[in-house]
């Protein structure tokens, strides 16, 4: 990549990085851990490349939430049929409930782990494929207000709570997304 010049990379997570508190999670499968990121990191930066974790935050959380302790979390309990399913006949939640503060906390609770690891002060919140936004515990507070307005609501309360971070550790964090 150095030699092609690019100067970002992006390490995408969703169920991939082995979080402390969150083991259910990861179990079984081959999460980077703080140390292997660190080691990317440093890899990364003595080649001028800035490593930015990238941590989706609303949607595709699904191998979160059919766990029972993160269940209480989902737009959608009983859960929808989705096309990231690994069992397409099989219903399970798939996105978080941009409405329910608990899902701000869990979020920037990952956040905040991921970004121990890390040089750079950017962080890619990910905010793609809310497919089931509105669609189950949000729903009335989009019809309210609009299905936009929940998921800025959303956006912002996360933001908040990294600039208030920033604002700690003197320095400004860019908090970058997606959305479709």
């Amino acid at each position: 990549l150095a030699s092609m010049k690019y100067n970002q990379l992006q390490l995408y997570m969703e169920a991939s990085y082995a979080y402390k508190e969150h083991e259910v999670v990861w179990k079984g499968t081959s999460p980077m851990t703080a140390e292997e990121i660190q080691l990317l990191d440093a890899y990364c930066y003595a080649r001028c490349i800035e490593l930015v974790p990238n941590q989706n935050s609303l949607g595709h959380t699904h191998r979160w939430l059919i766990h029972a302790k993160y269940k209480p979390l989902s737009e959608q309990i009983n859960g929808m049929h989705h096309p990231f399913s690994k069992l397409p006949d099989v219903k399970e939640p798939f996105g978080l409930c941009a409405t329910n503060d608990g899902s701000v906390k869990l979020v920037t609770s990952l956040h905040d782990e991921l970004l121990e690891n890390f040089i750079s002060n950017k962080l890619n919140i990910g905010m793609d494929e809310t497919i089931d936004l509105g669609k189950g515990k949000s729903k009335q507070e989009c019809i309210k207000i609009g299905k936009g307005h929940v998921f800025v609501n959303y956006l912002l309360k996360i933001h908040q709570n990294h600039q208030l971070k920033s604002d700690e550790r003197g320095e400004r964090m860019q908090t970058q997304c997606w959305a479709d």
